[in-house]
C-alpha cells in the first residue's frame, strides 16, 4: 500500500515499514508504563514476518512487567503498613486489638517527692 505524506509531498510503501512502527510503538509504551497499548502493538507486530520474533518476545516482556508491577504494588503496600506499625511501636504479627496483646508501660515518675526526700 502507498501512502502520500503531506508534509514532505512525497509517497512512503506503508506496508514495508508499519511492522516497524508499530514495534517502536510498542517499546515506547512498555517503556511509559502504558501496558494496554504496549500490548495492542505487540500483538500488531506479530502479523508480519519482519516483527514476527520481536512481537512476541514483546509479548512476554508485558506480560512480566505485568506481573512484576501487581508484585510490587502489593509489596510497597505491605512495606507501608510494616513502618506505619513500627513507628507506632507495635510489631507487625502483632497487631491485634485484644486488652491481652498490649504493651506493657512503665509506670510514671511520683508527681510529689516524699516528705522524707525534702530538705531545706
Amino acid at each position: 500500500a502507498v501512502v502520500s505524506t503531506q508534509s514532505t509531498g512525497g509517497e512512503v510503501d506503508a506496508g514495508e515499514d508499519i511492522c516497524f512502527a508499530y514495534r517502536y510503538l510498542a517499546h515506547y509504551h512498555l517503556r511509559n508504563d502504558r501496558l494496554s497499548e504496549a500490548d495492542v502493538f505487540a500483538h500488531k507486530c506479530c502479523e508480519f514476518k519482519e516483527t514476527k520474533n520481536d512481537g512476541k518476545a514483546l509479548v512476554r516482556q508485558i506480560a512480566a512487567h505485568r506481573n512484576t508491577g501487581a508484585f510490587q504494588q502489593r509489596s510497597k503496600s505491605n512495606v507501608s503498613r510494616v513502618n506505619v506499625l513500627q513507628m507506632a511501636g507495635m510489631s507487625p504479627s502483632n497487631t491485634s486489638s485484644s486488652s491481652s496483646n498490649k504493651r506493657s508501660r512503665t509506670p510514671p515518675p511520683p508527681d510529689t517527692p516524699s516528705d522524707n526526700d525534702m530538705s531545706f
